[in-house]
């Protein structure tokens, strides 16, 4: 499925680009390849330390990804997250990233994504808990089960927290519905959202699967 984006927005990806989350994938090196000028932003400074010995013309940070500032306003034509990347930063912190992408993005520039699909719709959470801002969609909490620890669930917003003897990961969840919300809220238009298989998803559409969804959004024109 990002082939197909890749391809059908070539153009700003040949551009300035910054994508979040890198790794050894196909996706940052046609990045790499094509942009004119390529930032990978990553929270691991392994993989990136891995980035910059595979990839010796773009330019790779190690850094947490709501450390936006250090980019210029408007610098960027594409911001790509693949596989998920936004999925790995809780609620709050994730508005405050997509906030930083609104603000670094060229008023003609796209915001390529994917993220995990809530596979249920539940009431969202009160406003405040978000700090007057939308979270939306289903509220669970995990953590696996391992040799020394018993399972637990609790309510924890759109995360979905994993991980074994009390390390935990966030995994963010969100329907179709509440991410174009939680776009128009932060000043994006959704451009487009589709399957795994590059077919639409149109607003209103049941959301039992796939468990993965693809967003193109832009920054909404200023009124």
């Amino acid at each position: 499925m990002e082939s197909v984006l890749l391809e059908r927005y070539r153009v700003a990806l040949q551009g300035a680009v910054l994508e979040l989350v890198p790794g050894g994938s196909r996706l940052t090196e046609e990045l790499v390849h094509q942009a004119r000028a390529y930032n990978g932003l990553g929270p691991s400074s392994a993989v990136i330390g891995v980035c910059r010995q595979m990839y010796r013309t773009g330019k790779f940070i190690h850094g947490d990804l709501a450390g936006l500032d250090q980019f210029d306003s408007a610098g960027f034509d594409a911001v790509v997250a693949g596989r998920c990347a936004l999925d790995v930063v809780n609620g709050e912190r994730r508005l405050l990233v997509l906030e930083g992408l609104h603000r670094v993005l060229s008023p003609g520039g796209v915001l390529i994504f994917s993220s995990h699909n809530a596979l249920e719709q539940a009431s969202p959470p009160p406003a405040e808990a978000h700090g007057g801002r939308k979270g939306g969609g289903l509220l669970r909490g995990l953590r696996l089960r391992s040799s020394r620890a018993p399972m637990d669930e609790r309510e924890l917003g759109n995360e979905l927290l994993s991980g074994i003897d009390g390390e935990l990961t966030v995994q963010y969840q969100i329907g179709r519905e509440d991410q174009e919300a939680q776009l128009n809220e932060l000043g994006f238009k959704l451009v487009e959202c589709l399957d795994l298989e590059g077919h639409s998803v149109a607003s209103g559409t049941a959301a039992g699967s796939p468990l993965e969804l693809h967003y193109v959004a832009r920054p909404a024109p200023a009124l």
